[in-house]
């Protein structure tokens, strides 16, 4: 892989580099790791997240109490800005106790990287997510020259439902400390410029330069894994034996964490929906359902994943043969070498996100198919329909249009899968997660040198 050498040294120019984020290195289920895990590997750097910063906190938990991170995590974060970003899909909570603690942590990570920076003039410091909304701001007062990049890697709400936080302006305010700030989609980019006019109308309220703010869709690495060497073929008789399938069982995939913004019920409707409409496909068509657990002690995502279980658990005695099952249930975690594997054995790869920033499960499965086949259905809702044009774009919502992408899918020609397949992977090579953050950069030192000829 070559890279512009322009795009590649604006990185490489840090002699401080710091990535942030609440999840650290240790979680392989998630967004925000796979995206900095490769950036941290090429360019190096110091990554903080929570679980650093109670390492080397000389007295384990001083500063980090469990009632603590549980009020900013469990609650300010995923039961209040989670379904705020996601359409209030669940009714969002927001607690004054609640967001003292989000604050408080905020201030934990500041002071971490400030000691960590040694005195640097201008670290290059790339935050992620909406865990860290106010660091841009704590940071921007103790280490004024620093070039701080904030990447908010959920949905930006609308106008109307970001009115819904108490702290909405705080959090506004914050934010346009960093140099660059980016979303996934230019709706995101779009409404925020809505908030800041709301919130902050009055340039003069803005004790920083106005950030740069634009859409960076979050991408992949690419090749997806040093490590894997055999043929797709090979990945296929693996996952087949592995799961005790035919060989020419028609394959399809899905990933996601037991969350009720992936439409995982609404897409068990529609594979039983399909069967019913085409019973030909019982013993051919098999459904591999990877599904982690996540937040489990909130409410509202144990009773999905409850609710989740117990439907696939209906679909399978209704119609399960002593030989077959039409889903597979798998609920560990699976490495990133044999996630690359289950990848290149599926036909398709079903994506059925009611509300989703960008879902890199669907840009990592294009990756891996070095063998130019594979379907990807795509969820019109998820941030990443917007680029991904040759998807069998559909609307989970809408059962008929659910069903139509499924025998779209599995009727699809070998030639047509391949034109599609060849089109994705050239936007996703073009399109790598190092370029994503070299345009970031780039975007930032523009702010950077205006911000210096006007101090």
């Amino acid at each position: 892989m070559s890279f512009p050498n322009n795009e590649m040294n604006q990185i490489r120019g840090y002699k401080t580099l710091f990535f942030v984020s609440n999840t650290g290195e240790e979680r392989s289920a998630s967004g925000v790791v796979s995206t900095i895990r490769p950036l941290q590997a090429r360019f190096g750097g110091t990554w903080i997240s929570i679980s650093t910063i109670k390492n080397n906190d000389e007295q384990g938990t001083k500063n980090l109490e469990f009632q603590l991170n549980n009020d900013c995590y469990n609650r300010f974060c995923n039961q209040g800005l989670w379904p705020l970003c996601h359409d209030v899909i669940v009714k969002p909570v927001f607690e004054a106790s609640d967001f003292e603690a989000y604050r408080k942590i905020n201030q934990e990570f500041a002071d971490a990287i400030f000691n960590k920076n040694q005195g640097c003039e201008s670290p290059l410091i790339f935050i992620h997510d909406y865990h860290l909304a106010l660091l841009p701001e704590l940071l921007r007062k103790l280490i004024p020259r620093a070039v701080i990049i904030s990447f908010w890697h959920i949905p930006w709400p609308s106008l109307e439902q970001l009115q819904l936080c108490p702290w909405a302006e705080q959090l506004v305010q914050s934010l346009v400390n960093s140099n660059n700030l980016g979303f996934q989609t230019k709706t995101d980019s779009i409404r925020f410029n809505k908030a800041l006019r709301k919130f902050l109308p009055d340039k003069e309220q803005i004790q920083f330069q106005t950030p740069h703010i634009s859409h960076y869709p979050a991408a992949v690495k690419w090749p997806i894994s040093d490590k894997i060497i055999n043929k797709p073929m090979d990945s296929y008789k693996g996952i087949s034996g592995l799961y005790q399938l035919n060989t020419k069982i028609i394959l399809g995939l899905s990933i996601d964490r037991f969350d009720y913004t992936k439409g995982i019920a609404e897409r068990l409707q529609s594979i039983e929906a399909l069967y019913a409409l085409r019973p030909e496909l019982k013993e051919k068509l098999v459904f591999l359902q990877i599904c982690i657990s996540t937040r489990s002690n909130i409410k509202a995502f144990s009773d999905y994943e409850e609710s989740v279980r117990k439907h696939i658990d209906r679909i399978n005695q209704k119609l399960s043969t002593k030989t077959w099952a039409p889903i597979i249930l798998v609920t560990q975690e699976l490495d990133n070498i044999f996630l690359t594997q289950h990848y290149r054995a599926a036909d398709f790869l079903l994506v059925s996100s009611l509300r989703d920033g960008m879902n890199l499960v669907a840009k990592e499965f294009i990756a891996a198919r070095e063998d130019e086949m594979g379907v990807l259905v795509l969820s019109k809702y998820a941030g990443a329909s917007e680029e991904l044009e040759d998807a069998i774009l559909f609307d989970p919502l809408d059962l008929h249009s659910s069903i139509e992408a499924l025998n779209t899918a599995i009727n699809m020609r070998v030639k047509e899968t391949r034109i599609r397949m060849l089109s994705l992977r050239k936007h996703i090579y073009e399109n790598d997660i190092y370029r994503w953050a070299a345009k970031q950069v780039t975007d930032a030192k523009k702010i950077d040198s205006l911000a210096n000829e006007l101090s």
